[in-house]
């Protein structure tokens, strides 16, 4: 009698439909077939206790593991015949195992032609038919293919434009790369945005100026919004006879290596930008880059101007390189707008920032309304602090919420309870509401400065944006008591009772004010 003990490393199959199907592939055939002395039967074979979903799912595992195309061939023949010859699923997975091989070539037309004769094919399909052509180097056949998609009216997917692309570029077939994008710009169907800015950075990596141009003024016509493309300097910059070299060896090292491509250059130079302090360091920096591809990179240019102001002894350096770059209208990011107007600031010199931030094309950071409403706060009245924000009301970019808070917050401390309404009532006229910490702010302001009835109104308001809380009764009871108003002292307490637990804080202002009152 024949006992599994003696074959330890072999488990009998269950019969469970699950158990079965998740252990098929796992189990030698051979073997299993010698001691269960069924005939011997190769593994791509349904077997007799599997059922048809899970012989399906068996073969669907099998060529989602990239078989070998002798295995996808037998699969195929395995199938052939059958119900599972019609199967939409393990054709497309067929078609896919023989797309990964350049032989398998004519395999995968023939499986196709049947596919398409059946089904409508879809993109995903259609790209396995293009990545097959590229795998066996013939790009005409793939160029045509992609057109009989677009032809069709089927928008390839992105995979298949960058395997398009990536082929043309590994070859050093720039230009028909470039021949092949642009070939595309015409129809309702175009290459998709990702591969444009592939090929735009290829050639900013080969200092291909012409071209990179070409495919920048293509990206703006496609209503891209591609990065400036990077020129030679108009405004020279810094002699660099005059900079005073303390370091030789660090400045020659920053010099572009032999094996080091542009953008590795690029990103060792702002390293060394944000780690060092060393002025010298960053004029070289700025020297070496200006006759390069990289004088008018944005991280790099960014980088500069971040490092001179950090000093107000660098504001000439800063404005020098501010000035030549914003002259270009090539300053894009508002934080380095925000690093020009606080060097500025330092200076002391507000109408300088001032006439900058009103030259800004694109929108403020919050922290540079701050850094000038501060200055305004320090050097001048909160009166005129208050009119620099109400005449950029009607501006194209008007004051954020956080620079009204910030001033509102300004004369609450210093008591100005006056000029805190006419900052309310500026931002109730912008359309900018408070949120309930701020009302509650004001409200205590208010009531303390015992203007009951503005604070009365203000709390009209909050009902209608915002749901009060025993805060908000706290100001308004001590508000209404210190200035005696028994009658809204009896209102607010009837309000308040409406809070399902209220704080002993508030029993407490309940039981002062009953006492004044």
């Amino acid at each position: 009698m024949l006992r599994l003990s003696q074959y330890p490393s072999v488990q009998p199959p269950r019969i469970g439909k699950r158990s079965y199907c998740d252990q098929a592939i796992r189990i030698d055939t051979t073997t299993s077939d010698r001691l269960f002395n069924r005939p011997s039967t190769s593994i791509e074979t349904k077997r007799p206790v599997e059922s048809n979903t899970a012989y399906q799912k068996r073969l669907k595992l099998m060529l989602e593991n990239h078989p070998d195309l002798a295995t996808v061939r037998k699969i195929e023949a395995s199938i052939e015949g059958t119900m599972f010859a019609k199967d939409l699923v393990l054709q497309k997975h067929i078609i896919e195992a023989y797309s990964f091989h350049p032989t398998g070539l004519p395999d995968l037309l023939r499986t196709f032609q049947q596919y398409q004769s059946q089904w409508r094919v879809d993109a995903v399909t259609h790209s396995h038919v293009v990545r097959s052509y590229i795998r066996s180097d013939q790009m005409t056949e793939a160029t045509a293919h992609l057109k009989h998609m677009i032809a069709q009216g089927i928008v390839p997917t992105l995979g298949t434009w960058t395997e398009m692309l990536t082929h043309f570029l590994k070859t050093g077939k720039f230009q028909e790369a470039f021949h092949f994008m642009s070939n595309f710009t015409e129809g309702k169907i175009k290459p998709h945005e990702s591969a444009w800015f592939k090929l735009k950075d290829a050639f900013s990596k080969l200092n291909d100026f012409e071209n990179e141009m070409k495919c920048h003024e293509i990206m703006k016509s496609l209503g891209m919004n591609p990065p400036n493309v990077i020129s030679l300097p108009q405004i020279p910059p810094p002699d660099s006879n005059s900079i005073q070299v303390e370091n030789q060896d660090e400045i020659s090292q920053l010099g572009q290596r032999p094996d080091e491509n542009l953008a590795e250059w690029k990103q060792r130079l702002i390293f060394n930008l944000n780690s060092t302090r060393n002025l010298n360091l960053v004029r070289a920096i700025e020297v070496m880059t200006s006759v390069s591809h990289l004088s008018k990179d944005d991280q790099l240019r960014a980088s500069l101007i971040d490092q001179y102001s950090r000093n107000p002894e660098n504001r000439n350096d800063l404005i020098r390189v501010f000035d030549q770059f914003e002259s270009d209208g090539l300053i894009t990011s508002p934080y380095v707008w925000e690093d020009v107007i606080r060097a500025d600031l330092k200076a002391g010199n507000f109408e300088n920032a001032a006439k900058r931030f009103s030259k800004m094309k694109i929108e403020p950071t919050k922290r540079t309304w701050l850094n000038l409403l501060e200055f305004q706060l320090k050097t001048n009245t909160p009166e005129n602090a208050l009119e620099f924000l109400c005449q950029k009301i009607s501006a194209k970019f008007p004051p954020p919420r956080e620079a009204w808070f910030s001033l509102m917050w300004y004369f609450t401390k210093k008591g100005l309870a006056d000029l805190q309404m006419k900052a309310y009532r500026q931002m109730k006229n912008s359309n900018l509401k408070l949120d309930l910490k701020n009302f509650n702010i004001l409200l205590g302001s208010l009531g303390k400065s015992g203007k009951i009835e503005e604070m009365d109104n203000v709390f009209q308001d909050l009902k209608v944006e915002n749901v009060p809380d025993s805060l908000t009764y706290l100001h308004l009871i001590q508000g209404a008591a210190e200035a005696g108003r028994s009658d809204l002292v009896e209102g607010y307490i009837d309000e308040a009772q409406k809070i399902e637990k209220l704080p002993i804080t508030l029993w407490n202002v309940i039981i002062s004010a009953f006492g004044k009152v």
